[in-house]
């Protein structure tokens, strides 16, 4: 997920979660500080958590996916053996 848009989940997290502090603000029954404060938390909150998923969900998709049943590889030789000369068929 892009920056932005990991940016705009976090802004409306935050907004779901205060959602009743600022509901009450409306209505009288909270101050304007209480309500951008804890809106500021949840957001705070909500941008961590998902900054630190997305974090995760990356790390997991940027490793090296191994098949099941997969054949190993054979060894490599070292670089002073002598060459086979032996056919392989």
């Amino acid at each position: 997920m892009n920056p932005a848009g990991r940016l705009s989940l976090a802004l409306v997290v935050g907004l779901a979660l205060s959602s009743p502090t600022i509901r009450a603000c409306v209505r009288g029954d909270a101050e304007v500080l209480d309500a951008a404060t804890r809106y500021l938390v949840a957001f705070l909150l909500s941008w961590v958590s998902i900054a630190a998923v997305g974090r995760l969900f990356e790390t997991y998709a940027s490793a090296p996916v191994r098949e099941i049943g997969a054949v190993k590889e054979t060894p490599r030789r070292r670089a002073d053996d002598e060459p086979s000369t032996a056919s392989v068929p």
